[in-house]
């Protein structure tokens, strides 16, 4: 499995945010831990870990995304860390945001908390955000759903006035 460059943190990290406008470097992965083969205190016969390692594969043999970069946890198939960039053609435009996303152990029969771990300017830091494909709205929850699909409506819903959530 990969993991994001740098050490995951379980405290907010301090803003991966430019202010210049310089571009910032690619989102890099490197090789951190077997997540996605074996993990010796996972239960590899669960349906949730299975599907989560299926993810974690599928992730990494997609390579790097311009937009976002996820891994699981080292020591928690359940815990995912990203980074994601700010949409262009936004307020948020260049700028790197690290969040968390909890799936539970239903996982993907139930949907996962998504929290940001820096500041951003758009939600509160450490708080579960509310979006349909969150734990905040479990009715619009679909078990296709995927972590790509959680991050990518993560940057669609960015650029989204606050008043209209």
């Amino acid at each position: 499995s990969l993991h994001l460059v740098g050490k995951v943190h379980s405290t907010p990290r301090p803003a991966l945010v430019s202010l210049s406008n310089k571009p910032l470097p690619p989102l890099r992965w490197r090789p951190h831990h077997n997540c996605c083969t074996k993990m010796p205190s996972v239960n590899t016969n669960n349906p949730a870990v299975k599907r989560i390692m299926r993810e974690a594969r599928e992730l990494n043999e997609a390579g790097p995304n311009p937009d976002y970069a996820a891994a699981p946890e080292e020591d928690n198939v359940f815990e995912w860390h990203f980074t994601i960039r700010g949409p262009p053609g936004t307020a948020f435009e260049g700028g790197r945001y690290h969040g968390r996303i909890t799936l539970p152990p239903e996982y993907p029969f139930k949907p996962p908390s998504i929290a940001l771990l820096n500041p951003s300017g758009r939600f509160e830091v450490g708080k579960k955000i509310c979006l349909s494909v969150s734990a905040h709205h479990p009715e619009d929850w679909q078990p296709a759903w995927g972590i790509r699909t959680i991050i990518t409506a993560l940057i669609a819903f960015f650029p989204t006035c606050a008043s209209q959530n």
